[in-house]
């Protein structure tokens, strides 16, 4: 027994033995092969000036624009404005539907109606009703390619004003958002605040393009 555990332990010795050179080789083949790999060029922003230039970071909370940037106020009434012009089309629809199946329940129930004309009217009642919700669905997604696209214009609006921003003032490498709905800062510092000059900035583009 103790022969055979011997006999592991010098096989396990061995194996070990053998790893340890192949890992030295390894080891000795890559530092020789070091001098031939090309130079690491560094990044642009590790070089030069920059690379000893701190990063200019500032926030605008998206909050305060939403209620002060005044082309918000222009998109809510736009959508609110068609959203009520559906909402009303469709409730009239509705109610149209809706009479006129209780006027069909009525006559049923009188029995003022033959077999066949019964048939005849409930299969327009229920196209009518199909036609009222694929109606629905396509105001819905009206309302909602809307949405999209008055956010898509409120964003690049936003976006460009602040390239615009940068370019003609101190450039910032980072604008962070700040929201209490949906932000990844959890502690911030006032003073990289740009909110209100982004704000201002944004509202006299606006009133100059709407300048009558």
């Amino acid at each position: 027994m103790e022969n055979k555990k011997l006999k592991i332990l010098s096989v396990i010795s061995i194996v070990m033995s053998g790893c340890a050179l192949v890992l030295w080789a390894l080891y000795v083949t890559n530092c020789l092969n070091c001098n031939a790999k090309e130079e690491i060029v560094a990044p642009k922003f590790l070089t030069g000036q920059d690379s000893i230039r701190p990063l200019r970071v500032a926030y605008v909370n998206s909050d305060s624009l939403m209620l002060k940037y005044k082309l918000v106020e222009d998109i809510v009434d736009k959508i609110t404005k068609r959203t009520k012009e559906l909402d009303a089309d469709y409730s009239r629809r509705q109610k149209q539907f809706e009479s006129e199946a209780s006027y069909f329940q009525s006559q049923v129930e009188a029995g003022s109606l033959s077999e066949e004309s019964a048939q005849e009217l409930y299969q327009k009642l229920m196209k009518k009703q199909e036609d009222l919700l694929a109606l629905q669905d396509s105001y819905s997604k009206e309302i909602s390619q809307l949405e999209l696209e008055q956010n898509t214009a409120l964003y690049t609006k936003v976006i460009d004003y602040l390239n615009l921003y940068n370019k003609d003032n101190v450039y910032f490498d980072y604008v962070l958002n700040l929201s209490v709905s949906n932000s990844t800062l959890l502690n911030v510092n006032d003073l990289y605040d740009i909110s209100d000059i982004i704000i201002n900035g944004l509202n006299a583009e606006y009133d100059k393009a709407n300048k009558k």
